[in-house]
């Protein structure tokens, strides 16, 4: 052995076991990013999702406001064949009823008005090819499908109904007004603000402008005191169940995504969150509430 000799270098280099830590470490940050990266989509989604149910809802709401609050009634109201504002009319049938649906006349002709100013105009929701849809109808008075005159106990049939508003591809989507609307609910107040009781059903959530309802009356001293004549209601409450896109595409038409009449108890506010709560979890989650409160410019005050 020659003394002052160097060994050799050790080469450089790292261990199984560095290599192993080392792609454990990358392993957790590569999970770690992709948990952020899912969370940050799911968060933008959701976002998304009720932005769209929040812009349908008020395009809707306000649509139905602006025809609804010029609801029209003739001055001789003691006339059976008068027009009438009237929600679930018995000559609809229940496929149209989801729970609700309701018709009245207005100013809103859009045929010159050749033929009188007042249309017959109704929302309601229907299935179409699996979808639930929001429709609108407006019938002008010279229009065939116009029977507030010539047949003022039917003047709303299903017939009607596919004729003005199908919303059907073949039709074009006439009648369409938003999809993805699992349904409408309405009700009817008087000059004091409490749900109106008639005859023809729940209080507040049926209603027929063309029968006598009772509220205690502070501004026509001339009439009973507890008494109106057939009127319009003075205020309208209106409500819809409004899906987003990705939601709607779990629907499955089954009993549960469909509000019937026989849901209406005459709690308004209790039978929307019922029906809500009673959804499937997929669609629940889905679903949003939009309201809005309507004056009717010629109801009692």
């Amino acid at each position: 052995m020659i003394r002052g000799a160097s060994r050799p270098a050790r080469p450089s280099s790292f261990s199984l076991v560095e290599l192993v830590v080392a792609m454990a470490i990358l392993s957790i940050i590569v999970v770690v990013l992709l948990s952020m990266t899912t969370s940050m989509m799911t968060t933008w989604q959701f976002g998304q999702a009720k932005n769209e149910r929040r812009a349908v809802g008020q395009a809707v709401l306000d649509r139905i406001s602006r025809d609804m609050r010029l609801a029209s009634l003739p001055l001789n109201r003691s006339s059976s064949s008068s027009l009438q504002f009237v929600i679930n009319p018995g000559s609809l049938s229940a496929v149209y009823k989801l729970p609700q649906a309701v018709f009245w006349q207005a100013p809103l002709v859009t045929d010159g008005g050749t033929k009188g100013n007042l249309a017959v105009v109704g929302y309601f929701v229907q299935w179409v090819n699996g979808v639930p849809s929001l429709c609108r109808c407006l019938i002008n008075p010279s229009d065939t499908n116009y029977k507030i005159y010539s047949n003022p106990t039917s003047w709303v049939t299903d017939t009607i109904i596919q004729n003005s508003a199908p919303a059907t591809p073949v039709s074009g989507y006439a009648g369409l007004l938003a999809e993805n609307v699992l349904g409408l609910w309405v009700q009817v107040l008087d000059p004091q603000g409490n749900p109106i009781r008639q005859s023809v059903g729940v209080a507040g959530e049926n209603f027929d402008s063309r029968l006598v309802y009772s509220y205690t009356n502070s501004v026509y001293p001339t009439l009973a005191t507890t008494n109106t004549p057939s009127a319009l209601p003075s205020t309208v409450q209106v409500a819809i169940v409004v899906l987003d896109a990705r939601t709607a595409k779990r629907l499955t038409g089954a009993a549960s995504e469909k509000p019937t009449t026989a849901s209406l108890t005459g709690n308004f506010w209790g039978d929307i969150q019922n029906f809500i709560t009673n959804l499937p979890t997929a669609i629940q989650k889905g679903a949003e509430l939009q309201t809005t409160t309507v004056d009717l410019a010629n109801g009692p005050r």
